[in-house]
């Protein structure tokens, strides 16, 4: 966006007729040189992402960042309108302010009339309508001002692309200075008018006592705003009761809950995240491990199979995702003694990673040590212990001899062989 803010100032400084004519024969000089380090990047992305944007190509069924990138343009703009509302009333007091905002955490926005999107509208086009009057008749600062600000959040509103996110206050720290330098621009034609009339040394005394209360109130905001920054689970907390229905928050609490053991908050929260999102493969794939945990084996067995099914339509039935699922739920019928079902259930995991990644991927050994253990829990060495050797060769090929799954892996090949006799080895 230099480039653009560079041609916005030359507009705002020159004044009278023939501006425009004149940038456009002689500004081109000017912008010449950004124009060329410009175009040289966008061809290094090109060449080396081979697109010009990320774009985003997850499956909507597994898009949680942004919900905008697989719908419709009409709802796209409307919402990313509405959150452009948002951002400009968080500018003014950021009262709620929240970490993360993906699905669920705005709705929507499904027509013209909903009072967010009519409010953003009206809130967006009177700066747009004063920046068009102070170009031609008030303070050119002004119109830079705006400028800054429109220009700088243009590219993360969602309007030209869908990107990343659907909303993150982050995105408007650079746009927020066009808006302060606005009120310093008004400041100062407010100083300039009562100047005439004598009235600058009460209005110096008001504008002191309100710019006081204003500081207060920010800072306190800011001193109480970062103590929601303790950790994961008081973040996440914080996010919930601003955003109530965002399925991502609910699953990273649970997620943290889960880290210290507190299972049935972290069952509660996955099956919050669930009710929001039902497509939420993570959310069901935690879950399961968490009944597998209180031993609840079919309540985990059918978390585990919904999100194994939710891959598959999703991503497809041989992507890497899939195996993973597909390695959960082989673990969880082992830990049964339930070897029938386990062990074709890792052989799929084991060809799809094997197909998708390579046979000598790091990746792989997961799978070669899980049936590796499956083999040697009925009493078949034979056929255990070629994969405890496969394993080590690709890990000490990749990660080398000190990698710490190397361990586990040498522990599992001992315990082998110590039970088929061959204790030197």
């Amino acid at each position: 966006m230099l480039p653009a803010l560079l041609a916005l100032h030359d507009v705002s400084e020159r004044k009278g007729p023939g501006t425009w004519k004149a940038l456009i024969q002689h500004g081109w000089r000017r912008y010449l040189g950004y124009l060329l380090l410009l175009g040289l990047y966008l061809i290094l992305r090109i060449l080396i992402l081979g697109r010009f944007f990320d774009s985003l190509t997850t499956s909507s069924l597994l898009d949680f960042e942004n919900p905008l990138a697989h719908v419709s343009w009409s709802i796209r703009v409307l919402t990313a309108v509405k959150v452009a509302g948002k951002y400009l009333w968080l500018f003014m007091w950021p009262e709620k302010l929240a970490a993360d905002y993906s699905f669920n955490a705005i709705p929507l926005a499904t027509s013209f009339l909903e009072p967010a999107v009519l409010g953003a509208l009206t809130a967006w086009g009177g700066l747009v309508g004063l920046a068009v009057y102070t170009y031609r008749r008030g303070p050119r600062p002004a119109f830079f001002a705006i400028g800054l600000t429109a220009i700088t959040f243009l590219p993360a509103s969602n309007l030209l692309i869908p990107i990343g996110t659907i909303m993150g206050e982050r995105l408007f720290y650079l746009p927020s200075a066009g808006l302060c330098l606005l009120i310093g621009v008004a400041w100062d034609q407010m100083v300039a008018s009562v100047q005439t009339v004598g009235a600058l040394r009460p209005l110096t005394r008001v504008s002191i006592g309100v710019f006081a209360i204003v500081l207060a109130l920010l800072t306190t905001r800011t001193i109480l705003r970062n103590e929601d920054w303790q950790n994961t689970e008081v973040l996440m907390e914080s996010t919930i009761r601003v955003v109530p229905q965002n399925a991502k928050a609910h699953y990273v609490l649970g997620h943290s809950k889960q880290e210290r053991l507190e299972v049935d908050d972290a069952i509660r929260e996955y099956e919050e995240a669930i009710r929001i999102s039902p497509w939420y493969d993570f959310a069901y794939q935690d879950l399961g491990m968490v009944y597998g945990m209180k031993e609840r084996w079919h309540e985990a067995e059918a978390a585990y199979q919904q999100a194994l099914t939710i891959r598959e339509q999703a991503l497809g039935p041989a992507h890497p995702s899939v195996a993973v699922m597909l390695n959960k739920l082989g673990l969880l019928y082992s830990a049964q003694g339930n070897y029938a079902q386990a062990e074709p259930l890792y052989q799929r995991a084991l060809a799809i990673l094997e197909q998708a990644l390579g046979p000598a991927h790091p990746s792989v050994v997961v799978i070669l040590n899980n049936l590796g253990i499956l083999y040697s829990a009925q009493g078949n060495y034979a056929q255990a212990e070629p994969l405890y050797r496969r394993a080590l060769a690709i890990y000490e090929r990749t990660s080398g001899h000190d990698h710490p799954d190397v361990a586990l892996i040498r522990k599992n090949y001992a315990t082998l062989l110590r039970k088929t006799n061959r204790i030197a080895e």
